[in-house]
């Protein structure tokens, strides 16, 4: 239950950041837009993930697929997502990645601790996806989620870790 209210306070609250249009740079010294869904629920463990910090200033857009997601006869300890997009916004910037080759995801035992990466033009962005806490009430885990970018020839953490929370 206390995800569900941080959920609708930060919706209320960060309306420009959480827009469901196409994506968009901020402007004016507001914040960016990923083009949020507002018909897709948040799951920590579903394909489109759709994530905001608390400041508004950063957002993000994944959606990965699960290869696996039609076979219900399969017994799997992790879920081999493969990274198809990853649109990240932060401060002004606004980046939109969609080629294969610029995404990767390793998925980790039980997928608590996940982690995608993806090659922009500005810089390489890496995300870390944890099931830290399971909610008895809900019956489903809470993910924490850390966005960092890093500079593409020192590796140098340009910002971040940034936290960001479901939408």
């Amino acid at each position: 239950m206390r995800t569900l209210n941080t959920l609708l306070t930060l919706t209320l609250l960060l309306g420009p950041a959480c827009s469901r249009s196409t994506p968009h740079p901020g402007e004016d010294g507001d914040p960016p837009s990923c083009g949020f869904d507002g018909s897709v629920e948040h799951d920590p463990l579903g394909e489109v993930l759709q994530l905001v910090s608390a400041d508004g200033q950063t957002c993000v857009h994944l959606f990965r697929e699960n290869p696996y997601a039609d076979t219900d006869d399969l017994l799997i300890k992790s879920i081999p997502f493969v990274l198809q997009e990853l649109t990240l916004g932060h401060a002004e910037l606004l980046e939109q990645i969609t080629d294969a080759a610029a995404l990767s995801y390793e998925a980790s035992h039980h997928n608590f601790l996940d982690t995608a990466e993806a090659l922009g033009e500005q810089a390489r962005y890496e995300l870390t996806l944890e099931l830290c806490d399971y909610d008895v009430d809900s019956g489903g885990w809470v993910g924490c989620f850390e966005l960092t970018a890093h500079d593409l020839d020192s590796d140098e953490i340009l910002w971040g870790p940034v936290e960001l929370l479901g939408w």
